[in-house]
């Protein structure tokens, strides 16, 4: 995912919340990355900084979780961490 458009479709998702919400302000956009997304942080933090200036969400925190990949055997259905 290139950081310019996650970002922006970032922005648009919680712009489109906050009007159906009647939201004045955003304060926090959490997001679950997935650990082999290739999401670099910092570009997309400051993809979002940049492109929400001027709107609701210009002083919006972004919460980023990474979330590890999980692979689950069809036989026992035991759950185990992938490595990359």
């Amino acid at each position: 995912m290139e950081a310019g458009f996650g970002a922006e479709g970032i922005l648009d998702i919680a712009l489109d919340y906050a009007a159906r919400n009647d939201a004045r302000q955003v304060q926090c956009i959490s997001l679950l990355l997935g650990e082999m997304s290739g999401v670099e942080t910092e570009s997309l933090e400051f993809c979002f900084a940049s492109l929400a200036k001027g709107t609701i969400a210009e002083k919006a925190e972004l919460r980023l979780q990474r979330v590890p990949l999980m692979g689950r055997c069809v036989k026992c259905g035991q759950e185990v961490h992938i490595e990359g």
